[in-house]
């Protein structure tokens, strides 16, 4: 009951509050707005005549108003389009400064560059061409290779008169037939010199008569005697050794060119380079270390047997060439501080230290390599690094991926490593890997009874470097479908071989580009080829292509891991091209 008379109560109240609310003045207006305008008067009157005031009086000039000051709003908007005229109290004169030239001379700032001709720089340029060929122009690649063999193309020498090229002394002269245009020279004729143009019998086509000679001042030169190959072009050699800093490497390496060109697909292509047997070279000397598993997880016997193998393949080693042995277990004995000549002395004593081994202990594989890896090569001279081991680690650094990663991390100076085992234990993840990733290849003996003639065969392999520290550029082509990636140094009797993918439609001509190390020389090769005119060979090629980008791909997995994308390209070429991996579901 006293809440519904709170309640009543409380609304008659509000009630009463409406009801009064509107009659209640809170703010009251201002009423004394009529008595403000009575303080104010405003006069609106056309401006007065300009005056003219006392001369310097303030807001004058020279006893004038400023001539910019209008007399009227619509006065100032018609002069904003009138001329401005100059004062006519200005100066009627030019302004004389006395001796402007000498004071200008004596203040001329100083040159930050010399602007004259450096004759000693203009001597160093590389500025001469012998001959370019036309059909063997760069397009694609910039190659500082200088002498190729005679076209129709060739730049003038400063003091030589244009003349067109002409056929050689053994080549036919063609005929000129109906359609042709083409004004063709023969040979120069010593013996005919001013009997006509020149010396020169000169053919038409069907265009109409000649124009009439230029008169000259000077005879024309008599072109070069035809280049035969008992006449070499021995001073243009000369001068393009000197002036280039690569030699050819057309003396070393041969190549054949292989494609299979599916309908309405990518075509795939196949690159064998073969170290020429057949010239004499010079192989390159050569660093080798061989690093020994000697652990416990080794057997005596074995290890004996592989003792023997590697003596033998000491027969190998020049005496220009230097060599070490690293024994590892979980330490590591050398058998020498440092590298030594491949002398006979050392060979022998070598041999001997070799013969005294023995198995026992654990194995630390990362902790033997790396600081064989990490030692700099010579500049311009192959670093190899041979691996003997079963690729199984007991201590230290265990993760196979683990090791493969560091190693090649650590592999700056980009030796290359092998690697060899014996028998069905051998870990052939860790050895195909740590050799592929580090431009070397792994082999591994079906049995251990083998490995004392498959080890001394397998390093033989490698007995004569001929170039080192190479790089590719294969023009259009990408990069990244081409197998391996980096490519291995080359050795005779030992071929390297490229497989890549090409578009048809774009890539109609190959072009890569060679360059590598011989000592203290830098050698290149380009290779052209017409991929429509290539040898065509059959599936097997695209089946390879697919074999070897698997390869990079685990390659890649050792690095990244098992990512998703990895693994389905993995699965897409087992199921286009066949190839199985141990990553397969």
């Amino acid at each position: 009951m006293l809440f519904l008379v709170s309640v009543a109560m409380a609304a008659m109240i509000y009630a009463a509050f409406f009801a009064v609310a509107p009659r209640v003045t809170l703010f009251r207006p201002m009423r004394t707005a009529d008595a403000l305008m009575d303080r104010f008067r405003i006069q609106i009157r056309d401006a007065d005549e300009p005056q003219t005031g006392a001369p310097g009086a303030p807001g004058t000039e020279g006893g004038r108003l400023p001539a910019s000051r209008p007399g009227a709003v619509s006065d100032l908007t018609a002069r904003g389009e009138e001329a401005v005229q100059p004062d006519a109290d200005g100066p009627e004169r030019p302004v004389e400064v006395p001796a402007i030239r000498r004071r200008v001379a004596a203040d001329a700032l100083p040159r930050e560059h010399d602007l004259r001709a450096d004759e000693n720089a203009l001597r160093k340029a590389d500025a001469r061409i012998l001959e370019i060929a036309q059909e063997t122009a760069r397009r694609e690649i910039q190659v500082a290779r200088r002498l190729v063999r005679p076209s129709p193309d060739r730049l003038l020498d400063t003091d030589e008169l244009p003349v067109l090229r002409m056929p050689r002394a053994d080549e036919p002269i063609p005929l000129v037939t109906e359609g042709d245009d083409a004004l063709l020279f023969r040979r120069w004729d010593a013996g005919r010199a001013g009997a006509d143009a020149g010396g020169a019998t000169v053919l038409w086509g069907p265009g109409g008569a000649p124009p009439q000679p230029a008169t000259l001042t000077q005879p024309l030169p008599l072109p070069e005697p035809p280049i035969t190959p008992d006449a070499p072009r021995a001073k243009e050699q000369e001068e393009a050794r000197q002036e280039s800093p690569y030699l050819f490497m057309d003396e070393l390496v041969t190549m054949q060119m292989d494609v299979y060109q599916p309908a309405g697909e990518a075509g795939y292509f196949r690159l064998r380079i073969d170290p020429r047997a057949d010239v004499a070279l010079s192989p390159l000397p050569k660093d080798v270390t061989f690093v020994v598993d000697a652990s416990g997880s080794i057997t005596q016997s074995k290890l004996m047997i592989t003792a023997r193998g590697l003596a033998a393949a000491l027969d190998a080693l020049r005496a220009e060439d230097r060599f070490n042995i690293v024994v590892f277990r979980d330490t590591t004995t050398s058998f020498q501080p440092d590298l030594v000549p491949a002398t006979a002395e050392y060979k022998e004593a070598a041999r001997a230290f070799l013969g005294e081994i023995q198995a026992r202990g654990e194995t630390d594989i990362y902790k033997a390599i790396l600081p064989v890896v990490q030692q700099t090569p010579r500049p311009g001279l192959p670093n190899i690094v041979v691996v003997i081991t079963d690729g199984h680690p007991t201590v230290g650094v265990r993760d196979t991926r683990l090791i493969i990663n560091g190693l090649t991390a650590d592999n700056a100076r980009r030796n290359s490593v092998f690697a060899f085992g014996g028998g069905p234990t051998v870990n052939r993840y860790m050895m195909d890997l740590l050799a592929y990733r580090n431009k070397g290849e792994a082999h591994v003996a079906a049995n251990v009874n083998e490995i004392e003639k498959e080890l001394p065969a397998f390093f033989s392999r490698l007995r004569d470097p001929i170039l080192t520290a190479i790089s590719a550029d294969f023009g259009r082509i990408d990069k990244s479908n081409v197998f391996p990636q980096e490519i291995p140094d080359f050795f005779l009797g030992r071929a390297v071989t490229v497989y890549g993918r090409f578009e048809p439609d774009q890539h109609a001509e190959f072009v890569m580009r060679l360059t590598g190390l011989a000592g203290d020389q830098r050698k290149e090769m380009v290779f052209r080829a017409d991929l429509r005119r290539a040898r065509s060979e059959g599936r097997e090629i695209a089946r390879e292509w697919a074999f070897q980008k698997a390869y990079a791909i685990i390659g890649q997995i050792s690095r990244d891991g098992e990512l998703p994308e990895l693994l389905t390209q993995l699965r897409e070429l087992k199921a286009k091209y066949g190839v199985s991996t141990s990553y397969d579901e």
